[in-house]
C-alpha cells in the first residue's frame, strides 16, 4: 500500500491509502491530463455519479467546486 498525497487543495492534504499500482496509475493519468490527482478523482466520481443516476449529487459537487 502507498499513501497517495492529495494535491491541489487549499487545505492540507489528508492522503489516501491505495495499492501502489493504483497510485501510480492515478498519478500518471492525472499528469497526462494536466490535472491534480484530486481533480482527476473528482471528475471520475462525478462522471460515475451521473452514469448511475445521481445527477443532482454530481451537479451539487460541480457547483461547490465553482464557488471555491
Amino acid at each position: 500500500m502507498k499513501t497517495l498525497a492529495a494535491h491541489g487543495r487549499s487545505s492540507p492534504p489528508t492522503g489516501m491509502i491505495v495499492p501502489a499500482p493504483v497510485a501510480g496509475l492515478l498519478q500518471a493519468v492525472a499528469l497526462a491530463e494536466g490535472l491534480s490527482v484530486d481533480q482527476l478523482l473528482l471528475d471520475l466520481a462525478t462522471a460515475r455519479a451521473e452514469a448511475i443516476g445521481l445527477d443532482i449529487l454530481a451537479q451539487s459537487v460541480r457547483d461547490s467546486e465553482v464557488q471555491s
